[in-house]
Formats: structure tokens, C-alpha cells, sequence
């Protein structure tokens, strides 16, 4: 199967993958923080993790910044210059909301259940391993 090309990142997108980075580092500062106080060393992979975390945020805002310095096409039908209403803005925070209840149930859930990117490793090799 080929890659798909005529994907585009928008705006909304990059801003749910920086508020990820962040929820992510936030948990990342907060685990750093616990293991220092109880005189352990943070582990390579925790530290790894805070790197790709950094690197992932520097992407998204350079990718934010050719977006925003992208000129807006008047044609488009997809987009328009209205003012978002209310029920749009709590459309939003709900969906926030949702997100962020969700992962922090995940992360308080008893038993250490798989990340769902090492579920998805997984998965791919059972396809192709």
C-alpha cells in the first residue's frame, strides 16, 4: 500500500499534538521530580523520552509557523472568517476535557497497562514479524 501524500497538517492539528507534548512532559517533570526526592537517578530512557518530547514540541512550532506564514486561500470552501460561537468553544472544551480525563485515567489505572504506541509495536509485528 502506498503512503498517502495529500495529508496536511492544520492548525488544529499541531495545537492537539503541543498540548500532548506538554500533558507528556508535565508527567515527565512530575516522575523526574518523585524519583529525585526519593534519591533515585531519573533512568536513560525516562531522559530519552523528555528529549523526543523537546524535539517533538521544536517541530510542531516550526510547522506551526509555516502554517500561520501560509497565505490563505480565498476559494476555499472549508474554511470561513466567522467568529467561533459558543456552542463551537464548548464543543472544544468538552473535547479537551474528554482527552485529558481519559489520560489521566489511564495513568492512574491499578495495573501498568501497555502504552498505546507500544500497542501499536505490537500490533505491527505481529503483522510483520
Amino acid at each position: 500500500m502506498a503512503p498517502n501524500a495529500d495529508f496536511q497538517f492544520t492548525e488544529g492539528h499541531v495545537r492537539i499534538l503541543l498540548w500532548m507534548c506538554d500533558s507528556h512532559q508535565e508527567w515527565i517533570d512530575n516522575a523526574s521530580a518523585e524519583l529525585m526526592r526519593n534519591g533515585e537517578q531519573p533512568s536513560d530512557n525516562l531522559m530519552r523520552c523528555r528529549e523526543g518530547i523537546a524535539d517533538l514540541k521544536c517541530w510542531a512550532y516550526r510547522l506551526l509557523e509555516v502554517i500561520e506564514a501560509t497565505p490563505f486561500d480565498d476559494d476555499d470552501e472549508e474554511y470561513d472568517d466567522e467568529e467561533p460561537d459558543d456552542d463551537d468553544l464548548s464543543e472544544l472544551a468538552d473535547f479537551i476535557n474528554n482527552l485529558e480525563s481519559q489520560w489521566h485515567g489511564d495513568r492512574s489505572a491499578g495495573g501498568r497497562s501497555a502504552h498505546p504506541l507500544q500497542k501499536l509495536q505490537r500490533w505491527l509485528v505481529s503483522l510483520f514479524g
